[in-house]
């Protein structure tokens, strides 16, 4: 997981032995940051973090573009591909049902993706460079809690549908793939959205301008 997580800041390759301040001085990122995300990745969250400022929000977002690149690319064909090779004709048509099921809920999951993308990064990014942002309407911090919603807990519901409701016959070992990549992308879905502390407001709270969750880690 913490490949990703290095895929993610853009560091494909360091030096043997090299220390965590040593990377993030030679990669430009903030090392409670750095250390932030990892953490986060090992399952817990660290109240005081350290500073994390609005100067850093370039690097959040270059990695959050990143991830969103390995949902897309990566787990949504991954997850999909699992899903049809579980077809069987004992369970066709239930199968049939949960992979309209999981491609509705993956468009929504790209739906959010291509918000932040467009509207929100485009905004903050504006803040950090003091340019006036145009969107018609007064945009706020708010607009973008309001899009960033619970969106990894129907990955549950379909985790228990494989479980206790899908009958599969002789492919085990692909219903544990399925099984595993759903709980990492629930998994990664969760981490996104974790909020950031900031240096205005200690504790769990996010960047500029009141709030800029941490999508995706």
């Amino acid at each position: 997981m913490l490949l990703l997580v290095l895929e993610n800041f853009g560091i494909t390759k360091f030096e043997k032995g090299i220390t965590v301040l040593a990377l993030c001085r030679k990669t430009g990122i903030n090392v409670n940051f750095f250390t932030l995300v990892c953490n986060l990745h090992n399952g817990f969250y660290i109240e005081n973090a350290g500073n994390i400022a609005a100067a850093d929000l370039s690097v959040i977002i270059a990695y959050l573009k990143r991830s969103h690149e390995y949902y897309r690319s990566e787990k949504y064909p991954e997850i999909l591909g699992y899903i049809r090779e579980l077809r069987q004709p004992e369970n066709s048509n239930i199968l049939q049902v949960i992979e309209t099921y999981f491609n509705e809920y993956f468009e929504e999951v790209k739906e959010h993706i291509e918000y932040e993308e467009r509207t929100a990064f485009p905004y903050f990014n504006a803040l950090l460079e003091n340019k006036i942002v145009s969107s018609g309407d007064d945009y706020s911090s708010t607009d973008y809690k309001e899009h960033h919603t619970d969106i990894e807990t129907r990955l549950n519901d379909l985790k228990d549908l494989f479980i206790h409701h899908v009958h599969i016959k002789d492919k085990n070992r692909v219903r544990r793939k399925l099984l595993i990549s759903l709980s990492e992308l629930e998994f990664e879905l969760k981490v996104h959205a974790t909020p950031v502390p900031s240096t205005r407001n200690r504790g769990r709270t996010s960047l500029v301008p009141d709030c800029l969750p941490f999508v995706t880690i």
